[in-house]
């Protein structure tokens, strides 16, 4: 028979809640922007300054890279529109 040992220290750790991930927009400001080159955890932004949203390349990109999921991709998709482009831009708060 063999016994468990426990560490109160590291059991008081698994406990806790983890917090929520960030959503997808958040998650997809992790990775370049393709379209206007906006460095990681910057907004993307045009000549008159930041944009409303992200480009829909960027979203793109996350994707590729595992930060968002496909099921989030496809929310992302839907609020993008019809016909689209990757410089289209998803408005922050959309999903």
């Amino acid at each position: 028979m063999t016994s468990t040992l426990r560490n109160p220290k590291t059991d008081a750790l698994a406990a806790r809640p983890q917090p929520a991930p960030p959503p997808p927009a958040g998650r997809a400001r992790l990775a370049r922007c393709g379209v206007c080159w906006a460095e990681p955890g910057q907004p993307c932004g045009d000549a008159r300054g930041d944009l409303p949203g992200l480009h829909l390349a960027r979203y793109a990109r996350a994707r590729r890279k595992g930060l968002i999921t496909g099921t989030e991709m496809t929310a992302v998709l839907a609020t993008a529109g019809d016909v689209f482009t990757g410089s289209a831009i998803v408005p922050d708060g959309a999903r």
